[in-house]
């Protein structure tokens, strides 16, 4: 599997198509692009899961939690959110965070790898929302 990331175009396309706004909460602040599905959790090829039916516009705060004093238990990823809080003390945070997620994916760990609870909506978002806008604007190609 190689690694790929989305192109500037296919980003700023996504945020079109959902209004520049986190598709939870309607924030209009430090938006992420999320996979709702990522591809070493399906153990596809990248290509297959960087499709705009499989990405939607999330906020900073939905995606990885808030700033560093708050909770992050009801953000997509809780495992980013603590790594985040410790990283300017701890610069291997983020990375034990990936290893933690590959012991996942290989079924090392019994622990969710996300929050689970946003799935349903953002996926039906996501291919809802991909079909209307795909009638207005194509899918930008891969450089």
């Amino acid at each position: 599997m190689g690694k790929r990331t989305l192109t500037r175009e296919q980003k700023v396309w996504v945020k079109e198509r959902d209004s520049y706004q986190c598709v939870l909460c309607g924030s209009k602040k430090d938006l992420h692009i999320h996979h709702v599905v990522g591809h070493r959790v399906l153990n596809l090829a990248v290509e297959h899961v960087e499709n705009p039916c499989l990405l939607v516009t999330v906020c900073k705060r939905d995606h990885v939690g808030p700033n560093q004093s708050g909770k992050d238990e009801n953000c997509i990823h809780p495992d980013m959110a603590w790594a985040l809080r410790r990283y300017h003390k701890d610069n291997g945070a983020i990375a034990r965070v990936f290893a933690w997620r590959n012991d996942k994916i290989a079924g090392k760990v019994n622990k969710p790898l996300w929050n689970h609870s946003y799935d349903q909506q953002l996926m039906q978002h996501a291919i809802y929302e991909t079909i209307r806008y795909l009638r207005v604007k194509p899918w930008p190609k891969d450089k």
